[in-house]
């Protein structure tokens, strides 16, 4: 049996190590795209970890000659409250996607899975749960960005599988930002404020449970959006 190879973007973020690490485990060697390198050292010899910008196009033409990815996980992403420059941010985000696009055209890779997120509803004022079917209404530029790379990738559907899952907030043992102040607080025994009467939900998904649906979407015969 072949062993696959993947090419993931945003490798060395929080959700790409966790990825990575499961795609290893189930014997597929990994290559990762990211502006930074990996927080903990990865010996094994089914990861290589590549600095540089996934918005690079002639980077990602020589990592699929050298490697012949049989899928792509486009991670890579730039976040609204870690930039000053909105404008950047979106082209940034778009500028991925398309090289991502252009990538697997070429080369005939043919899966490309793509992380968006559900503050593309944000906008979505529904007195009920948001369903698939609902139409996208984000008030960012991280929101727009999103649903224009998911169009973007959409526009290739000629030439290769493309599927998204809007993901809500992902959590798992050594999540920082945001959330972990939250943890903080409560392993503390500090006091929690709440908006209102504490009625309001947030959503979140665990990494494991995300990573299990990104191996599921390997093998998902058709493009689809979930």
């Amino acid at each position: 049996m072949t062993t696959m190879t993947a090419l993931v973007t945003g490798g060395s973020g929080f959700l790409g190590g966790l990825l990575i690490r499961r795609l290893i485990g189930e014997g597929i060697k990994c290559v990762s795209v990211d502006l930074k390198g990996p927080k903990n050292e990865c010996n094994d010899s089914h990861a290589t970890f590549v600095v540089g910008d996934a918005t690079d196009q002639g980077l990602l033409f020589g990592l699929a000659s050298r490697y012949k990815f049989d899928v792509i996980f486009h991670l890579a992403s730039q976040i609204d409250f870690a930039v000053k420059n909105q404008k950047t941010l979106f082209d940034n985000n778009i500028g991925c996607a398309k090289a991502v696009a252009e990538t697997a055209k070429q080369y005939k890779i043919p899966k490309v899975i793509f992380t968006s997120s559900n503050s593309v509803y944000v906008g979505n004022r529904l007195k009920r749960p948001i369903s698939e079917l609902d139409t996208p209404a984000p008030v960012d530029e991280y929101g727009r960005s999103k649903v224009q790379s998911e169009i973007l990738l959409a526009g290739y559907s000629d030439f290769f599988d493309y599927i998204s899952i809007r993901c809500p907030n992902v959590i798992d043992a050594g999540r920082i930002g945001m959330l972990s102040i939250l943890f903080e607080f409560i392993e503390e025994g500090r006091k929690c404020w709440v908006i209102g009467k504490g009625e309001i939900r947030h959503q979140c998904i665990f990494a494991q449970d995300l990573n299990t649906a990104l191996l599921q979407c390997i093998h998902y015969p058709k493009s689809n959006v979930f």
